[in-house]
């Protein structure tokens, strides 16, 4: 069963991932946003990740997100 999220608690999710990169990897937000949305969608732009990620539903997210960390860690 797919689990669902609303805008709102996407969009704080997302702000929580892009602060901690901000300050773990000297990052800037905007680059983790457009990072972000490449992993769920492999396009540049696109709709604002709270809601695509409503749109998709936590389970599809991960499901994405699990993806691209599992080709990653091929490639090393």
């Amino acid at each position: 069963k797919q689990t669902q999220i609303s805008k709102d608690e996407a969009s704080n999710l997302i702000k929580n991932i892009a602060e901690k990169a901000v300050k773990t990897m000297n990052v800037k937000k905007s680059d983790v946003f457009q990072t972000l949305r490449y992993c769920l969608t492999a396009k540049r732009e696109g709709f604002e990740l709270p809601i695509l990620i409503e749109l998709l539903g936590v389970n599809e997210t991960i499901r994405r997100l699990d993806l691209v960390t599992e080709r990653i860690q091929q490639s090393c």
